[in-house]
């Protein structure tokens, strides 16, 4: 299974845009890998509407166990707590 597009708004690759990828040396079968990569949660990051930044922004204070006030984006947090954080805004976190 191959998926295409950017974080927030992917979807499964087309036979044909597999087979095509293959051909032209552009093809990478494998997501992001967003619990050990700060750039690929940079990029997840932000799709986050505005109205949900706030929450975001909640959700990785108390991930990061930080309870200075700090603005968007001054938090400081690993691939993985930002990932939690992200979820946990979407209500898709499972723990």
């Amino acid at each position: 299974m191959a998926w295409i597009g950017m974080a927030g708004e992917s979807r499964q690759a087309t036979g044909d845009e597999i087979a095509n990828a293959k051909i032209t040396g552009r093809f990478d079968d494998s997501s992001p890998s967003y619990l050990s990569d700060l750039n690929a949660m940079h990029e997840a990051e932000k799709v986050l509407e505005t109205g949900l930044r706030g929450r975001y922004l909640l959700n990785l204070e108390q991930t990061t166990n930080n309870t200075e006030q700090k603005a968007w984006p001054e938090v400081t947090a690993t691939a993985p707590q930002r990932a939690e954080a992200f979820l946990r805004t979407l209500n898709l976190y499972i723990p």
